[in-house]
């Protein structure tokens, strides 16, 4: 799903800024890898309901804290999205839960996946929220499950900081 989603957006962007019938070939790709995706090979997630997250606080700041705290563990997806639906639903700020999954991914060993999920989500949300206001906290609660089921890494990224600065410093590394 993951190559189908940024595949799309890619498509999608592309024809705004170059619209063209050789362009809009990538929608025809792009709906039958969905078709692919979806029929053959994936079931369904199930957007969140208020069953699901009745037990969840409603303070925003809480809720973002506890999604921070769910990515410390591993395959947290479902909890991840009932968090996040549920401080949509409340009508919290979107821009600090989009800061907090952007948080997520940079305190983990990010690869370019996630990377492109994360962005291709945040567009694809600042869309809908102008088009179709009641489809965009869906993609949100489908990025914050993807990030979920990513974290955590083994959060390695400051190794490489380390090293170069001990070298800076004119340590040596390796010994004879």
């Amino acid at each position: 799903m993951l190559h189908t989603f940024t595949s799309a957006n890619a498509t999608h962007q592309l024809l705004k800024r170059a619209p063209s019938l050789e362009g809009a070939r990538g929608i025809w790709h792009a709906a039958m890898h969905l078709y692919l995706n979806r029929f053959l090979n994936a079931p369904a997630a199930r957007q969140p309901g208020d069953k699901s997250v009745e037990n969840l606080e409603m303070d925003a700041d809480g809720l973002l804290e506890s999604l921070l705290r769910l990515t410390d563990g591993r395959q947290n997806v479902e909890e991840a999205a009932a968090l996040t639906y549920r401080y949509l639903e409340r009508g919290h700020d979107a821009s600090r839960l989009i800061q907090t999954l952007a948080h997520t991914l940079l305190r983990e060993d990010g690869e370019f996946h996630s990377y492109q999920m994360l962005e291709a989500g945040i567009k694809l949300y600042e869309e809908l929220k102008e088009l179709r206001g009641d489809l965009a906290p869906t993609v949100l609660v489908a990025v914050a499950r993807y990030l979920a089921g990513h974290a955590p890494t083994d959060r390695a990224t400051t190794q490489t900081y380390r090293i170069a600065t001990r070298l800076h410093a004119g340590e040596a590394l390796a010994a004879d």
